[in-house]
């Protein structure tokens, strides 16, 4: 799975459970492809912006650590922490 990250910290959204709770999570991506994708759009909204681009990064056990625990958001969809 592959992760987009801002400064060397994963990048999170929020997004709404069926009853409308809002629920937070790490953007995450099954395909690199879709990753770099949805980063490239990020990184496009930063071009007026002076901040340092996102980047893809492999979710690995090493940088599992980094990532927060309130969740995940893979393809779209929020799971609970893996």
């Amino acid at each position: 799975m592959y992760g987009i990250t801002s400064k060397n910290q994963f990048v999170y959204d929020n997004m709404k459970d069926p009853s409308g709770e809002p629920r937070r999570g790490v953007l995450v991506f099954k395909k690199k492809t879709n990753a770099v994708t949805e980063c490239e759009a990020l990184n496009d909204l930063l071009t007026t912006k002076k901040t340092k681009p996102y980047s893809v990064t492999k979710i690995s056990e090493e940088n599992m650590d980094n990532i927060p625990d309130f969740g995940f958001i893979v393809d779209g969809v929020w799971k609970q922490k893996l």
